[in-house]
This record gives C-alpha cells, sequence and structure tokens, in this order.
C-alpha cells in the first residue's frame, strides 16, 4: 500500500508539474450583493445555473479551453434541474446538448466575462431564450456581462 501511494503520487507530480484548478470553478452571480441568478461551477466540470429566478435552473457541462495564457470556458446545456410555470412552456427536448448556451472568459482586467447564447433548438436551428433570461436583467446594452466570483 505504502508503494502505491509513493508512486500514485509520482505520477501526479511527475517532471515537477502541478495541476492547476480550473479558475472557473466556483459559484459566480452578476451581483453577489444582489439576489441575482448565478452559475455554479463544479470541480468535475458539472454547471447549475439559475436562468431565470424561481422559473428556469438547468444542468450544464463545461469545456475548459486555452490558448497560451488565455482560458476560456464553453458551457453547454444537459437537462433542466427545475422548472417553474414559464419555464414549462419551452420545448427542452428540441434543445442540443452540442451547442454552446455560453462562454465564459477572463478579460485583461482578470474579469468574469460571460456571453450568453441562448438554447439552441434544433428543428429551428435558431437560439431561443437569448434576451429572456435574467442574466441580462441589469442592462441588456452591457455586453458582455460581467460576473463575482461569490463565497
Amino acid at each position: 500500500m505504502k508503494y502505491f501511494i509513493l508512486i500514485l503520487f509520482g505520477f501526479i507530480n511527475c517532471n515537477n508539474q502541478q495541476i492547476q484548478k480550473n479558475p472557473f470553478e466556483g459559484h459566480w452571480k452578476i451581483s453577489c450583493e444582489k439576489g441575482s441568478v448565478f452559475l455554479n461551477i463544479s470541480e468535475n466540470d458539472s454547471v447549475l445555473i439559475e436562468v431565470n429566478s424561481n422559473q428556469i435552473y438547468v444542468k450544464a457541462r463545461g469545456k475548459l479551453n486555452s490558448l497560451g495564457n488565455e482560458k476560456s470556458y464553453e458551457i453547454y446545456f444537459v437537462e433542466t434541474e427545475d422548472l417553474g410555470r414559464g419555464g414549462m412552456l419551452l420545448d427542452w427536448d428540441e434543445f442540443s446538448s452540442d451547442r454552446m448556451i455560453c462562454k465564459l472568459s477572463f478579460d485583461s482586467n482578470k474579469k468574469m466575462q460571460l456571453k450568453w447564447f441562448g438554447f439552441f433548438n434544433i428543428t429551428t436551428s435558431n437560439y431561443e431564450w437569448v434576451k429572456e433570461t435574467d442574466l441580462m436583467q441589469f442592462d441588456t446594452l452591457n455586453y458582455p456581462k460581467y460576473l463575482e466570483k461569490c463565497k
């Protein structure tokens, strides 16, 4: 058992490289002080998004992309987590799990940017729920949105 732990430790730290934590992981909101909608990004790249307060909560998956020092995080719809009356009006079976619903990145000031696309309808080949989300609630002209990491 002792040798297995040593071998595992050596494997993780081979070439003196440290495993880096996903910088997008955590609980994010437009405003931590206001009761705004959230994105909760877990260690295993599972994402829970409050799209509309008390109406639409979705499970999603994230994909970390790196190009040099630039990192972005693509988020894809998986399934609904909880729906209110308004959320039940959408045809969830028609939404693609292969097209991004949003993308996160850091700007030059290390602030998190959110670019919301909406849910891609496979039948119509159009994004839906683009401006209806509470993620666009504060100022629809200010785009992209900036998110704060909350405790």
